[in-house]
């Protein structure tokens, strides 16, 4: 059996790409829990400086 080995980068990579994900999660949470409308001018800057950065992300790593 082979073992997989993560290398530093690799392991800050996925780490990342965890943290953008839950920072995404996270937005969608409060919006639901505190009945925030779509068309709210913060968070849809928060939501599209987030996909911004999960875009480039994922172009940059190759994780999509």
């Amino acid at each position: 059996m082979r073992a997989y080995i993560e290398t530093d980068e690799q392991y800050l990579k996925r780490v990342n790409k965890i943290k953008l994900e839950s920072i995404h999660c996270a937005l969608q949470e409060l919006q639901q829990e505190f009945n925030i409308p779509d068309d709210h001018e913060h968070l849809e800057n928060a939501f599209k400086f987030t996909e911004d950065l999960r875009e480039n992300y994922f172009e940059e790593v190759n994780c999509e």
